[in-house]
């Protein structure tokens, strides 16, 4: 269900018809992937992973200096950035930041830990029926989901922090519960 674009096949598009190739990378964050490439401008959202704890609100852009339009893009950002990033965010965030890649790995390893749910949906006596990595939170992301042939009784698994263990259990008696009632 989650796609991803092929970068370097829109890096050559990017360089055939002259635009500026720009990648977010947020979510599988530079700890797991290298765009630096294929993009000209990289952003990425410091908030929420890379800060850690959610109390600071703030975001990075790089320009990169390997590809034609950097000249241009470096200028037009020079006459119009404002940093507005207050000290003590910029202080608090560099300090959070610190835990990023034990953070990212940990999250890493527990999204993994998903896949002991795939053996589950190959038994006829199971409620569960497919595996499906992102997440979906909104009525409205539920409703495209439904339109792309998934039950509106997915359960979501949001892998952060949680101890992977704990976790696990939690998601085995939760399935083992489900059985029983729908084999009841």
């Amino acid at each position: 269900m989650l796609r991803t674009s092929n970068l370097k096949r829109v890096r050559k598009l990017a360089n055939q018809y002259d635009f500026t190739f720009v990648v977010d990378d947020t979510i599988g964050s530079f700890a797991n992937v290298d765009v630096i490439d294929v993009a000209d401008i990289v952003v990425t959202s410091l908030s929420k992973y890379f800060n850690g704890f959610a109390d600071v609100l703030a975001g990075s852009i790089f320009l990169n200096s390997n590809f034609p339009h950097y000249p241009e893009l470096k200028n037009a950002f020079n006459a119009e950035y404002t940093n507005n990033l207050y000290l003590a965010d910029a202080m608090r965030l560099e300090l959070n930041s610190r835990g990023y890649l034990e953070r990212f790995t940990q999250q890493n390893d527990t999204a993994s830990a998903v896949d002991f749910l795939c053996p589950y949906t190959s038994d006829a006596k199971s409620t569960l029926a497919t595996v499906y990595y992102p997440k979906l939170v909104l009525q409205q992301e539920k409703t495209w989901a439904s339109s792309h042939g998934l039950s509106e009784t997915l359960v979501r698994i949001s892998v952060g922090m949680v101890e992977k263990h704990s976790m696990l259990e939690c998601v085995k008696k939760a399935l083992q519960a489900a059985d029983a009632t729908r084999n009841a």
